[in-house]
């Protein structure tokens, strides 16, 4: 124990430079185990998508609730929610116009959210309901879909990271609370500044175990999906919900109502910056990147995945892929990483 003894008896800077070190050999381990649990050995080459179904990108990128905000945007997209004034003050709530016929067309998650906006709710609370419960099965599809491809960090590796952060900040506390007593024992009063070392250097090393949605594989993939359907970004600024309505209505140019879905199941609320979806950007975009829409928990995504730097995470969300994870995060997030 002489170490401990010599530990505890340093002087002042001599400790202070002999913890700092201390905490950047623990901090460099942490991101050293951190990358490696990112990687995943594949041989099979990541293919993009050519108009994916956006519904499952904006699960991979933040999860159910990126998948719910989506499908809310399918019915704003086609004129189907009006703006009520909410009971107290500056509070806005959507409703759907229950003197419109609901188009064929719609998705099963749009339809789940047509039934939840019968009545009028904050947008956001849709997050907190249980829409996305109608659809675990096609969740779980997605999933082993996400599985299968390797897009998303193992639990036995995330384990791993966990370890090695929790462990290196339990050491390096326990290190700067051992000095801490020994100099108060001591009577030695300048203490305060390791005590602030050992706290804010104890939770560095527990943010390296941040949980993201998707791997580095995840991340290569959302980003080649966004680089190839760059074009619908572009397209919803120049979109036009009353002809889309329009359209809808009479059944015809089903592909360019898609605009915006892809738009946002792919970039995020982000994207619509600049369009016409201005109300529907601002409701969604603080809960997007303050991790409300990442669902499972946003990524650590690229910055191709945060849907034009606006949003955090992966693909508009921290997600990304955090925030995912969805995210997000897809993201992430994810997606998607409620309201």
């Amino acid at each position: 124990m002489q170490w401990l003894q010599l530990f505890t008896h340093m002087q002042g800077p001599e400790f202070l430079a002999a913890y700092a070190t201390v905490w950047v050999a623990f901090f460099v381990v942490c991101l050293i185990v951190r990358h490696q649990t990112d990687q995943v050995s594949s041989d099979t080459p990541v293919i993009p998508e050519t108009d994916p179904d956006p519904y499952k990108i904006a699960y991979l990128r933040g999860g159910a609730n990126e998948v719910l905000r989506l499908a809310t945007l399918e019915l704003y997209s086609q004129g189907l929610l009006q703006k009520e004034e909410g009971k107290t003050l500056r509070t806005v709530q959507w409703q759907r116009k229950l003197d419109a016929e609901l188009p064929k067309t719609l998705s099963p998650f749009a339809k789940q959210a047509a039934d939840f906006f019968s009545v009028a709710r904050k947008p956001t609370d849709i997050f907190g309901s249980n829409v996305a419960s109608q659809f675990v099965s096609e969740f779980e599809r997605w999933d082993e879909w996400i599985e299968q491809e390797g897009f998303r960090i193992a639990p036995s590796q995330q384990s791993i990271l966990n370890l090695f952060s929790v462990g290196s900040a339990t050491l390096f506390f326990l290190a700067g609370l051992t000095k801490i007593v020994s100099a108060t024992l001591r009577h030695l009063d300048n203490i305060w500044f390791a005590v602030l070392m050992m706290i804010i250097g104890s939770v560095g090393l527990l943010l390296t175990r941040s949980h993201r949605r998707f791997n580095a594989r995840g991340r290569q993939y959302l980003s080649g999906v966004q680089l190839i359907n760059a074009q619908y970004r572009h397209a919803v600024r120049d979109f036009s919900v009353e002809s889309n309505t329009n359209a809808v209505a009479v059944g015809r140019d089903q592909q360019a109502s898609m605009i915006p879905l892809m738009a946002v199941g792919i970039f995020g609320v982000a994207a619509l910056n600049g369009g016409p979806f201005q109300d529907f950007r601002k409701m969604y975009l603080r809960a997007e990147t303050t991790g409300g829409g990442c669902g499972s928990g946003c990524a650590g995504a690229s910055a191709a995945s945060c849907g034009g730097g606006e949003s955090s995470g992966g693909g508009a969300s921290c997600g990304g892929a955090s925030c995912g994870g969805g995210g997000g995060c897809g993201g992430c997030g994810g997606g998607g990483c409620g309201g």
